[in-house]
């Protein structure tokens, strides 16, 4: 069966809600060598990571969004912003085009923000694994910055 096939019968037959279906159907690929780790159902590979943020959503998403800002945090990213929708999400493209990245931004308790992104277009699982590192140290960054 396909990625597809296992989730639409995990939902339709087993009644398994949407979201939990994915990781199933990722899971069980994984197990049986079907898909490696860090793999999407595309055949590529993504790195992704987060943080919680204690600054107000507005100086997050500038530190994004906006290229002066993101010199502060990431300031050897090859991005180029082709979306933004303030409070929600920034869409880029990675250097030479192949790669996409997203950043996502969620209001959390307290007044906090949880800060995502997915760095999807990756050739291997070994360079999923190397840019999950280097997205999770930039996302350091970002935490020391906005929470001065």
């Amino acid at each position: 069966m396909t990625h597809a096939e296992i989730a639409t019968h995990l939902h339709g037959e087993e009644k398994v809600p949407g979201w939990w279906c994915q990781m199933v159907a990722v899971r069980y690929e994984q197990e049986r060598g079907l898909r490696e780790s860090l793999q999407t159902c595309r055949g590529d590979f993504a790195a992704t990571g987060s943080r919680t943020l204690a600054a107000p959503m507005k100086t997050v998403f500038g530190a994004v969004a906006e290229e002066k800002g993101r010199r502060g945090w990431c300031p050897d990213a090859p991005l180029v912003v082709t979306k933004a929708t303030p409070g929600k999400s920034v869409r880029a493209r990675w250097g030479d085009g192949k790669g996409r990245v997203s950043f996502y931004f969620l209001p959390a308790p307290g007044g906090k923000v949880r800060f995502s992104v997915d760095h999807m277009g990756l050739p291997s699982a070994k360079e999923a694994a190397r840019m999950k590192a280097w997205w999770g140290e930039r996302l350091d960054r970002m935490k020391e910055r906005v929470e001065r």
